[in-house]
């Protein structure tokens, strides 16, 4: 009755899998997604990559599913469950670059008003264990926005383009230094600071999880903004963004 992805770097701590067989179960919703969180063994760095990756103020709460009515959760592909109906209704995967999960979420979620959840216990999910490596997948996940926007109307919300903002915000700040920006550049990286501070880190973790968060917002946007001027290049050559007609699946 349901089709269940997950990771191959995922790992389910005890007790998951018979409570989330509980979970789906109990019919409570049509698609259960799952937070994540880093293994207990992990590196310096990959716990600093797991607090940018998780953190309220950058984009824990849109992973965890607690950011409101405002914006809709939309599970990851790292633990995504659905109903093998409604997964062959939907017609599969779009066949896109890179965001297919949370597509097929938005499809689900604007075709068929399909109820989505986010399952309590967390999975433990292997952090990137490079900065090059965490930098790419940021890169890639924020070209995708740009993909997301041709096709679903879920994915129009202007929170997804934030950091694209926050780009721009540091080229000007550069090219154009302006105390108002830089104060407003500190109040953000003060209140992560903050953050930081009450979860008692060490000094070590403090200075790389503030970079952590600097390197996703940055690669984040860099990826939004690249995708947006090659998808301009490819309008002007008449090769458009792929649309869900790719797979032949009408709402």
């Amino acid at each position: 009755e349901w089709l269940w992805f997950i990771d191959s770097d995922c790992l389910l701590p005890e007790l998951f899998l018979k409570n989330w067989l509980l979970a789906l179960s109990s019919n409570q919703a049509d698609i259960w997604g799952a937070k994540d969180q880093c293994f207990p063994n992990s590196t310096l760095k990959q716990l600093a990559f797991d607090y940018s990756l998780t953190s309220n103020l950058s984009t824990g709460k849109l992973r965890k599913g607690s950011a409101g009515k405002s914006f809709p959760y939309f599970p990851r592909g790292y633990c995504l469950a659905i109903k093998k109906s409604l997964f062959e209704e939907l017609g599969g995967f779009l066949e896109i670059y890179y965001g297919e999960d949370i597509e097929l979420s938005m499809r689900a979620f604007e075709w068929h008003q399909s109820k989505i959840r986010s399952f309590d216990a967390p999975i433990f999910h292997n952090r990137r264990s490079t900065w090059r490596s965490f930098a790419k997948q940021i890169f890639h996940a924020g070209r995708s926005k740009i993909t997301l926007f041709s096709v679903r109307k879920s994915a129009r919300n202007f929170i997804y383009f934030l950091p694209a903002g926050f780009f721009v915000f540091q080229i000007s700040l550069i090219l154009k230094p302006n105390l108002l920006f830089l104060l407003g550049f500190l109040f953000f990286f003060g209140a992560i600071s903050a953050e930081l501070f009450k979860r008692r880190t060490s000094a070590s973790l403090f200075i790389l999880s503030l970079l952590a968060v600097w390197v996703q917002l940055t690669a984040f946007g860099l990826g939004t903004w690249t995708e947006f001027f090659h998808s301009l290049i490819r309008q002007y050559r008449r090769k458009p963004l792929p649309t869900p007609q790719k797979n032949k699946i009408e709402p």
